[in-house]
Order: structure tokens, then sequence, then C-alpha cells
């Protein structure tokens, strides 16, 4: 028999040792990515994130005064953007949201690591009030953006605005169910739709000098304080069937300020150098002028219209001025024309028209 030496034991034995201490570093074992979850946090995710859940309130108030507001039916819904931008999506219509429940309960909704650090925020104050988007940009400052596109309804556009979750500040893990909270404001104006319009008196003296230029101005009223009117369509027609006259710029002046709803963008007044679209005879004498909506026939919503809101600061006064030129052959040609103003409700109905007539003569 071959006897071992008691050193060679031990050799082998300090390498066997050796072999299993250094055999993990040569060899990769895979490892099983770890979802961290903490308490009272929603369960699940994406390798490496750390699941939290953001607790949502809302507040309103009048655009005009910052006084309370009592809206019907409003309807404020967080949806994941699950790593889109806002800038490139044009509809979340058929998105489930998570709707924010009135009250002093916050509405949680789980952040999933694939939002990218973005939320979208649809804002709806209900069928009596309209929001201001200006405003409530201003007040949420993690609020990066806003846009009208559908939200509830397919070819109906609502507001809806992009949410950064970094401009909330840092997630405290151990708060309870929500490692964030916060609350909404939303600025809204109240809608009305009692207008009138003032009835200028004609002007049938005008003379036959060609290319003489012609102003009317007509003044829309019975706004009242602290209300607000969404302007959706604007159009002036006339009588003619010979090249009489030819309409050019449109301008609204109201006594506070007017919204242009598709672009966001607010000003002491709204000029338009050309009309939108035009028509008229066969014979190709032109009788419509339509200046708003600059898009399409009539407005869907009240995305396409113009706001004018009116603080109890400000007169109750919107002056809609056309200028016009007229080419009279004889001193008893004349052209009648009407000014068309059609207001829209929060509930995205269109009003019956307020018109009045002139008369433009030689």
């Amino acid at each position: 028999m071959t006897q071992i030496k008691t050193g060679t034991l031990i050799i082998v034995g300090l390498i066997l040792i050796s072999a299993f201490y250094l055999f993990p570093a040569f060899i990769k074992v895979p490892q099983q990515p770890i979802n961290i979850n903490i308490p009272g946090q929603p369960a699940g995710g994406d390798a490496g994130f750390v699941n939290y859940q953001v607790g949502f309130l809302y507040t309103e108030r009048l655009s005009t005064t910052g006084g309370t507001v009592t809206t019907t039916a409003p309807s404020y819904r967080v949806y994941n953007s699950n790593g889109q931008r806002l800038s490139g999506v044009n509809t979340i219509y058929g998105t489930t949201p998570f709707v924010i429940a009135a009250g002093t309960t916050a509405t949680g909704v789980p952040i999933s690591k694939k939002d990218n650090g973005y939320l979208f925020v649809g804002v709806n104050p209900g069928t009596t009030d309209f929001p201001d988007p200006a405003k409530i940009l201003a007040d949420n400052p993690a609020f990066t953006s806003c846009k009208w596109i559908p939200v509830a309804s397919s070819n109906v556009n609502e507001l809806v605005c992009e949410l950064e979750l970094s401009r909330l500040g840092a997630p405290n893990y151990q708060a309870g169910t929500n490692a964030i909270t916060t609350t909404l404001k939303i600025a809204v104006n109240l809608d009305d739709l009692a207008v009138t319009m003032s009835a200028p008196a004609d002007q049938d003296s005008l003379g036959t000098t060609a290319g003489t230029d012609v102003y009317v101005t007509w003044d829309l009223s019975a706004l009242a304080s602290t209300n607000a009117f969404a302007i959706g369509r604007v159009q002036v027609t006339s009588n003619q069937t010979s090249a009489y006259m030819t309409l050019h710029d449109m301008t609204i002046t109201p006594s506070s300020s007017i919204v242009n709803m598709p672009t966001f963008s607010s000003a002491s007044k709204q000029t338009f150098n050309t009309a939108a679209s035009t028509s008229g005879t066969a014979a190709g004498i032109t009788q419509t002028w339509k200046y708003f909506p600059r898009d399409k026939a009539d407005p869907n919503d009240y995305s396409d219209s113009l706001l004018v809101a009116r603080s109890a600061n400000d007169g109750d006064s919107i002056l809609v001025k056309i200028h016009a030129r007229v080419s009279f052959p004889a001193a008893t040609d004349a052209v009648t024309i009407v000014l068309s103003v059609t207001v829209m409700s929060a509930a995205n109905a269109l009003q019956t028209a307020v018109t009045d007539s002139v008369i433009l003569g030689g």
C-alpha cells in the first residue's frame, strides 16, 4: 500500500480550500434582477426601481378674483405617460386614468419606471366652467406644458398638461401609502351665454369714390362680472351680387383681455388681417367672410374659441370692428352686411348666434 505523507495531505487540503473560495471570482454566476419594494408602497415594478405612489388632490378658484367656485361635474384625471412626452401625444382617448376624487383624501397613482419621470393630467372643470390654461400652468410649477387633445371623446379636445415628477420633490418612502402628495390648483371661468349686440347706424352716404375705406364697430355686452364668454364663431355676410365691397381686417377688443384658446395666448385685443375662409356666388362675388375659427367651419369644443373673462373692475364691453373698402358706381347702390357672433358653453354647445345688420351705400 502506498503511504501518503502528512505534508502532502496538508498541501492538498490547502489547494481544495483555495479553490472553494476563489472559484466564484472566476466563474460569473447569473444574478436575478431584484425589485425594491418599500412597505406601504405598490409591489412589483421594474428592476432596480423603487416603487412608490403619488397622492393627488385638487382645489378650484375663480381665475378673475381668486375666490372660491363651485363647479359642475368636474373631472381631473392622471395618466401614466409610459415614457412618452406630451409634445408627441395626439390623443389619450381610450387610456385608463386615475380619477382624482374630490375632498381631502388623496387619490394614489402608482409610478412606474416606464413613465420616465412624467405623468399626464387631464383638466376638465365640468359643464359650467372653462379652464384658464395660462393660469393653470403658472399655478402648478410641476407642469411643463399643456395642450388640447381628445380625452373622454374621440373628437372633443380637453386640456391635458404634462407633469414632471422631479418637480414635486424627492419621494419620502417612509411616509406611508403616498411617498409624495401634491395638490393641483385649477383656475376656472364661469361660462356666460347671455350675450347681446349693439346696432350701429347705417352708413348710406359714402359716395361713389372707388376704394373708400369704411369702419363699422359693434359692441357685445351683458357679460356678468367674474364670468366669461367663449366666442366660438365670428363671421360677416353680405347680400351683394356685384363687387361693391371687400372686407379686410377685423379687430376684437374687450375691456379686459382676450385669450386665444388654440394657442393659449392672451392679449388686450385680437386682430385678424385676413378672413379664415370666404364663399360667395357662382360668379365669384364674395358674400361671406369667416374670421373664426381659423381651421374649420364650426368648433367642436371650446378649445377652438376666443375666451373673454370679465373681472369686477372690467367694463362690460367687447368691441368688434371691421374694416371694409367699398366702390359704389352710383349713389343708389348699396350693400347690407351682417355681423354674426356665436358663443359656446362650457358643455361645448354652440348657442344661437347674435346678429346685427348695417347698410353701406353710395
